[in-house]
């Protein structure tokens, strides 16, 4: 770990639990279940709110584009934790056999022209300065 912050804590623990719930007990199997389990075990409440969003948003058939706008990333996804791990684990989520296409839709910049119809999370939003509430 290079960060001293907790929220990159929790961010690494959902990443490596989800990499274990996929490698060790057929995570493949059932994406929805796996993002379930991460959402239960995280204690950080912005990245439980997240991972909620993206329980509903998966049971809805929303796709990753559709995700990743509804956590406010409409110019493409930030670097701070609480987006990508989230948009990275929905984006597995929706095809969990296909690696390539994965990969390759991470690319892709989002263009969200849609998004005011999508709920938005709310909480906490990244400033370099330290955490502040969110105005919306």
């Amino acid at each position: 770990m290079t960060h001293r912050d907790p929220r990159a804590l929790a961010g690494a623990l959902a990443i490596a639990e989800a990499a274990a719930q996929i490698v060790h007990h057929r995570g493949a199997d059932d994406p929805a279940g796996v993002l379930r389990r991460l959402r239960d075990a995280t204690k950080d409440l912005e990245l439980r709110a997240a991972l909620e969003l993206a329980t509903k948003l998966l049971a809805q058939g929303a796709s990753p584009l559709d995700f990743a706008c509804a956590l406010g990333q409409v110019e493409g996804i930030s670097g701070y934790i609480h987006h990508t791990a989230p948009v990275a684990l929905y984006r597995w989520m929706h095809a969990p056999r296909d690696v390539r296409g994965v990969v390759s839709s991470a690319t892709a910049s989002p263009a969200c022209a849609h998004a005011l119809r999508l709920p938005r999370i709310a909480g906490p939003r990244f400033d370099p300065r330290g955490p502040t509430q969110a105005t919306d």
